[in-house]
């Protein structure tokens, strides 16, 4: 009987253990799930501001050579 109930304890420890495990597992899956989702919006933000460097960089680019062909025009008229 005293057996029966050791094992009985031990089992009831054990399932304690085992519905902590399994909160323990729900949390990380949620974070998991969290941590995706800002990496996702991480990568739309490099993508998008990789495009907004392209595009700063060919107006500067065309800045440039506006500003050259002036120089050269204001170098021909003097």
């Amino acid at each position: 009987m005293k057996q029966l109930r050791r094992l009985q304890g031990q089992m009831k420890e054990i399932l304690r253990e085992l519905d902590e495990t399994k909160l323990t597992r729900d949390e990380v899956i949620a974070q998991s799930k969290d941590n995706d989702k800002k990496i996702q919006t991480l990568e739309a933000e490099v993508l998008q501001f990789t495009e907004e460097l392209a595009v700063s960089e060919r107006q500067r680019r065309q800045a440039q050579q506006e500003r050259d062909e002036v120089a050269d025009e204001m170098d021909g008229t003097v």
